[in-house]
């Protein structure tokens, strides 16, 4: 049988979210987000009671790590792998994203941030600062140190930021360039080896 997961970071950028009023409605708001979640995720050949066991994982680890209603509903909405994985870093704490994913590989995945994962970058944290520059952001993904030291430039559109740091293996701090207020610019990500990956319209100056 043929299968993969497409799996994610998993790096905090949210507290402890709120519990959900209605258990019953929570499990089925859950049940509702892990089948969202496997469609998105799952390619390849699957069987039923394979796709079943993937979103029962899921499920119980949204209502038994208490997902907040933001999350839930986030990733119910999500229909895309990029758009899941925003959701997660936006509304999810370190860790239950931490516990998803290992219970994701359980069943034979590999998260990001554990060996199999892929180099990538897959969100930025702020993405908004002044047209000045000067703002820290980090850059959250995956195997930044864990295949050896890497040459990294970091560019805002096309100006290059300065302070470029990998702090750890899933993030890595820069400073801003300045840029002009109102544009909404690409973050680019060069690495040496493994390439360049870009985040479309990413940053936003103020």
């Amino acid at each position: 049988m043929k299968r993969s997961l497409l799996v994610f970071g998993v790096l905090a950028l949210a507290g402890c979210p709120p519990k959900t009023a209605d258990p019953a409605q929570a499990q089925q708001r859950c049940s509702d987000a892990a089948a969202a979640t496997v469609k998105v995720v799952v390619t390849g050949e699957i069987d039923v009671d394979t796709q079943g066991n993937y979103r029962a994982v899921i499920a119980n680890r949204c209502v038994e790590d208490k997902w907040s209603e933001l999350a839930i509903e986030c990733t119910r909405n999500a229909n895309t792998s990029d758009t899941l994985r925003s959701c997660w870093y936006k509304h999810l704490s370190q860790e239950q994203q931490d516990k998803v994913t290992k219970a994701a590989a359980s069943m034979g995945s590999a998260p990001v941030g554990v060996e199999g994962a892929a180099l990538g970058v897959t969100a930025i944290d702020p993405p908004t600062g002044p047209a000045a520059g000067n703002t820290r952001v980090v850059l959250k993904g995956a195997r930044f140190l864990s295949e050896g030291p890497r040459k990294i430039k970091v560019f805002f559109g096309e100006k290059e930021a300065a302070s470029v740091k990998v702090e750890t293996d899933t993030s890595i701090s820069a400073q801003t360039p300045a840029g002009k207020a109102g544009d909404v610019v690409n973050v680019r990500v060069q690495f040496d080896p493994g390439g360049e990956i870009v985040l479309p319209k990413a940053f936003t100056y103020e």
